[in-house]
């Protein structure tokens, strides 16, 4: 395993840029409201690149950018009431 705390990891290089991916299942139980339904939450965790005047700013807003987008494309391939 790349992550130990990881229930899946992987990492890719292409050139001097490293990629590293974890994935966590956590099950919970769905809402009394919507028995049926699940849920999936992307989040990401990105370490501060240094050297950058202003650049944790503006890799927070990336950060979060992309954690939206992922976000957005896993609620339209996964169906939450098949989970």
């Amino acid at each position: 395993a790349v992550v130990s705390s990881a229930d899946g990891s992987a990492m890719a290089k292409l050139g001097q840029t490293t990629v590293l991916a974890g994935v966590q299942a956590v099950p919970t139980l769905p809402s009394e409201a919507e028995p049926g339904e699940g849920r999936v939450v992307i989040s990401l965790d990105q370490p501060l690149a240094g050297g950058e005047r202003g650049g944790q700013a503006r890799q927070e807003r990336e950060q979060s950018a992309l954690s939206e987008l992922l976000q957005r494309s896993a609620a339209g391939m996964v169906a939450a009431a098949s989970l």
